[in-house]
């Protein structure tokens, strides 16, 4: 009787199929790879479940999540393509604090100061704005970086400007 079992029929591996690496890295070969090598990138969960590609979500997660298949296979993550961040990312203290070097700092020595929203939201800056609650505000990272807020820059050139009147 060459009838498969209910298991074979569903898909369902056997116990002990996603602790073994081996069969991991042969559903990535066989499976996975070909799919991103068409897309370009690794597909997210709701993309591998929209296509009923369980097995292949199941795959990722068992693996380390997209991030680490991403190290692995050499391709971006969706966000990535897309140009947007990982879920998770900007709980990452570390993240943030990569951000405010490349991306803030430059901005924070031109002004010598930290930005405030208003000047951010004027010029389009939504990710330093959102790096910056994110990190917990001005004063966090006016601490962080060693500049003051603009605020404290005003306030320091009123105080200035009032000795100089008296």
């Amino acid at each position: 009787m060459n009838i498969p079992t209910f298991s074979q029929y569903r898909g369902i591996k056997r116990d002990g199929f996603w602790k073994d690496e081996k069969n991991l890295f042969l559903l990535i070969e066989h499976e996975l790879l070909p799919l991103v090598q068409e897309l370009g990138f690794i597909p997210n969960e709701s993309f591998l479940r929209n296509e009923g590609l369980y097995e292949i979500s199941q795959l990722i997660q068992k693996f380390g999540k997209r991030k680490k298949m991403s190290e692995y296979l050499g391709f971006p993550t969706y966000s990535e393509y897309k140009g947007t961040r990982e879920n998770g990312y900007w709980e990452d203290v570390t993240n943030l604090k990569t951000l405010i070097l490349e991306k803030l700092l430059p901005l924070v020595e031109k002004l010598g100061y930290i930005p405030t929203e208003k000047y951010l939201k004027e010029r389009g800056l939504r990710e330093l704005r959102l790096l910056i609650e994110k990190f917990g505000g001005r004063n966090k990272i006016s601490d962080y970086l060693g500049y003051p807020t603009y605020n404290q820059v005003k306030n320091e050139e009123l105080k200035n400007n009032n000795r100089s009147a008296n």
